[in-house]
């Protein structure tokens, strides 16, 4: 799992479907961060559910909801296996380790193809209002 943080604005996970041994790597995130992560942007295919998911989710937004894109792609057993050295590495570093991390997280974070998008409400947590006040 590549958690969430406010500067990615997207959180992923990298899963091995154990019925067919094969690897995905899923993201969920802001529309703005993960268009960018999508390939084949000119496709017509792709451009046109691009437009309809932007479409759910303008409706969702004027309802006062927080909306996500919905992201995956399918990765080799040599990319995986490539990649996890990487970042394990990259956890690893003593010198700016941070960056090392989300440089290689960027690295697995692309050519994604969409899936879908969600809205949830989003509501206050207790004591926001009265802390506000």
């Amino acid at each position: 799992m590549l958690g969430f943080d406010s500067a990615r604005k997207r959180m992923t996970v990298i899963v091995r479907n154990t019925k067919d041994n094969l690897i995905y790597v899923m993201c969920k995130g802001a529309d703005s961060v993960l268009l960018p992560l999508l390939k084949d942007k000119e496709n017509p295919r792709v451009k046109a559910l691009v437009h309809e998911t932007f479409h759910f989710m303008n409706d969702y937004a004027r309802d006062g909801l927080r909306t996500l894109l919905f992201v995956e792609k399918m990765i080799s057993e040599d990319e995986y296996t490539d990649w996890m050295f990487e970042y394990n590495k990259a956890n690893l570093s003593l010198n700016n380790r941070d960056e090392e991390v989300e440089r290689v997280c960027k690295k697995i974070e692309t050519n994604f193809d969409l899936v879908g998008s969600t809205a949830i409400e989003d509501k206050l947590q207790e004591g926001v209002p009265e802390t506000i006040k």
